[in-house]
């Protein structure tokens, strides 16, 4: 198999790449229609939509390493272990202010194709149908209305189906209708728990009076106390591993030939010409 910096394989179908993760030399070489300045989180989903269209090229630059089967990324209990490490966060700091005590915070930011999606707690949230609806009303624009938003979270998402031997769901309140079934990001349940977890919950609903779980947290009504979900997959051949941008929304796509990314690499400036990026 022939290769370019041990990332260029050749799949022997019209001569295509078996993989979109290019060298430098070869990215240079292509004319793209887009070029994407960061493949994070953001990054990889406009570049997974923007080339299921033949006719356009896509290119990503990352600053970041490809880490697609890195345990630290993959194994969900390992995250922390790449917090302040350079080869996966950017580790960011605060500036010190009198009204924080001058305290320097450390801010996590994922270094790697996938972005922070690949450093991240895992926990699956969305906001409240309230918070869109007046984000919508601050644009003008309508786009934005929890309405409309709430069809792209049911189709960017794969509910996973909970462990058969989970018999105690009392504190997993969803109804599949606000969920998707074929998306790119996988979501489920832990498929074991601690019996003290319980016990947190239904203390936190002592303490609080919020006694009533929500029908479903992720319709847009969260408020209480109750398990969340986890990008984590449950089922298929990644069964344990972190679901993140760089496998659901890049490898998925990466056979695609008018797509190419290349990492390590940073972007110095931008070309414009008469208003429009050149280079």
């Amino acid at each position: 198999m022939a290769t370019t910096n041990g990332v260029n394989g050749v799949n022997g179908v019209n001569g295509h790449t078996a993989t979109a993760h290019v060298s430098a030399e070869e990215f240079l070489k292509t004319d793209f229609d887009y070029v994407i300045c960061g493949g994070g989180t953001a990054g990889l989903v406009v570049a997974a939509r923007l080339s299921e269209n033949p006719d356009v090229t896509v290119g990503v630059i990352e600053a970041g390493k490809n880490k697609l089967g890195d345990p630290a990324v993959d194994i969900p209990m390992m995250f922390s272990s790449m917090f302040s490490n350079p080869e996966y966060d950017w580790a960011y700091k605060t500036t010190p202010q009198k009204g924080n005590n001058d305290i320097v915070h450390h801010v996590v930011r994922g270094k790697m194709l996938g972005g922070s999606s690949g450093i991240n707690y895992m926990m699956y949230v969305r906001g409240s149908l309230q918070d869109w609806d007046d984000w919508a009303e601050l644009a003008g624009d309508e786009g934005w209305s929890s309405a409309h938003m709430m069809e792209y979270m049911k189709k960017h998402e794969t509910l996973e189906p909970i462990e058969d031997a989970v018999t105690d769901r009392t504190a997993m309140p969803f109804l599949g209708k606000h969920h998707g079934t074929s998306g790119p990001v996988r979501t489920s349940f832990n498929d074991n728990s601690l019996p003290i977890e319980a016990d947190m919950i239904k203390a936190a609903d002592e303490a609080t009076g919020l006694s009533k779980k929500p029908i479903d947290p992720w319709s847009g009504d969260h408020i209480g106390f109750y398990n969340t979900l986890g990008s984590v997959v449950r089922t298929g051949p990644n069964r344990g591993k972190r679901s993140y941008t760089a496998r659901g929304f890049y490898q998925a796509n990466e056979h695609r030939p008018n797509l190419k990314v290349v990492t390590e690499s940073t972007v110095a400036k931008i070309v414009l010409e008469n208003g429009q990026a050149t280079g």
